[in-house]
């Protein structure tokens, strides 16, 4: 039982620290240690609840550091999501490929995508470089 004490006084400060810092690791690594704890009160081993605390903290910080990665690639494409798959009206074109079209508004800039045919009408964005639409023959 004094095992199982050690782990939740151990998990506690690490909360009370996270709280002070504002990091969301100490949390996770207070989980691990929650997850020691437990292990404690099953009765197992000091190994066992040294890897199961070890096992559970790693796994929530990696799935915190993947967490992280995913939404900052998810937050760089967002802006543009949004125009993806929009429809403008292709007037005419200029002799290097692009034309002048209202989207949204305001007066931008659309290139062909590479390979497609000039073509007058509705044409879906399918890209955007810089503050260039990238449209196809829709």
């Amino acid at each position: 039982m004094i095992e199982a004490t050690i782990w939740w006084v151990l998990a506690g400060s690490l909360i009370i620290l996270e709280l002070v810092t504002g990091t969301f690791y100490l949390l996770m690594l207070s989980l691990g240690l929650v997850a020691g704890a437990l292990t404690a009160h099953l009765g197992l081993k000091l190994e066992y609840q040294m890897i199961s605390a070890g096992v559970v903290a790693c796994g929530f910080i990696i799935s915190l550091y993947w967490y992280q990665i995913r939404k900052k690639s998810n937050q760089d494409t967002t802006s543009q999501s949004m125009d993806i798959g929009g429809v403008v009206v292709i007037n005419f074109w200029n002799n290097d490929h692009t034309s002048l079209v209202n989207y949204r508004g305001s007066s931008w800039t659309a290139k062909l995508k590479d390979g497609e045919p000039t073509a007058l009408g509705p044409h879906i964005i399918v890209d955007i470089e810089g503050s260039q639409l990238v449209v196809r023959k829709l």
